[in-house]
This record gives structure tokens, C-alpha cells and sequence, in this order.
């Protein structure tokens, strides 16, 4: 992805967001501290009353090969800050898209603006030239007015 969303991606994000679960998301400290012990890091679908209803689980191989085969404190605190981030964007999806598509119309209201103030300038020009041969008025675009 660009740092700029097209109305193409824009279009699949928002299809993606409204096909899922709404939320809220978050990461269940209680259950992250058994991480260590299970070797994964859960970002759940919070239902009322702050209950994890159910829970996607990040979790792969361990960083060791010993006895027990755990995590090191680096590794799940990657994870958990990936099951942060996660929940966090989950969260905000709706919002973020909502700018998106915002600033995609502002882009072409400005577009719209340029293209009329072009348009303006240059029949303004076309209309200053005109009196000039004419020979009835000096007109000085920067004094905003006209010369004796």
C-alpha cells in the first residue's frame, strides 16, 4: 500500500471493516499474563460487561529450543504490542476510513477550485486584454484597480 489510499483501496478496506466483527477489541491483560505460560497473546471481542466472548490468538514458535520451549521477554513483548496495535487499529478502523474518503473529496473540491480559479483568471485576463486595445482603461493586476 501507498502512503496515499486510492478510492480502489479505500473501497476494499471498507468492505473488509464492515464485513467484521465491530468491536470492541482489546487485549485482555489477564489473559496475556498467562502468555508466557501458552506461548501466545489473545486480542478479543469484548462483549458487555468486559467479558472476552472470544479471543484471536498470536502465536508461533518459541525463541528457544530448551525444556519448556518459551518465549524470551523480547518476543512476547513484540507480541503483545502487535495485539495492541491490532485491537487499537481494529478499533479505529471506522474513523480512519471515514477520514480517507473525506480527504479523497476534499482532494477534488480543491482540484474543482483550481480548475475554476484557472478558469476565472484566464477570462479575466482575456477581458482586461480586450479593454486595453481599446485603449479605454490601464488596468494594474497588482493594484487591484484601475490607472488614469
Amino acid at each position: 500500500m501507498t502512503t496515499r489510499l486510492t478510492p480502489d483501496e479505500i473501497e476494499e478496506l471498507s468492505r473488509a471493516e464492515a464485513a467484521a466483527t465491530a468491536g470492541p477489541w482489546r487485549v485482555f491483560e489477564e489473559i496475556t499474563e498467562l502468555a508466557e505460560q501458552n506461548n501466545e497473546v489473545r486480542v478479543c471481542y469484548e462483549r458487555a460487561g468486559g467479558v472476552c466472548e472470544w479471543c484471536i490468538a498470536l502465536s508461533g514458535e518459541t525463541d528457544s529450543d530448551g525444556p519448556g520451549r518459551k518465549w524470551t521477554p523480547e518476543t512476547l513483548e513484540r507480541w503483545i504490542a502487535d495485539a495492541r496495535a491490532i485491537a487499537a487499529l481494529r478499533n479505529a478502523a471506522p474513523s480512519l476510513l471515514a477520514m480517507a474518503r473525506r480527504s479523497l473529496e476534499q482532494d477534488a473540491e480543491i482540484a474543482r477550485l483550481r480548475d475554476e480559479l484557472s478558469r476565472t483568471r484566464q477570462l479575466f485576463g482575456t477581458a482586461l486584454q480586450r479593454l486595453q486595445e481599446l485603449g479605454e482603461h490601464s488596468f494594474d493586476l497588482d493594484r487591484k484597480g484601475d490607472k488614469p
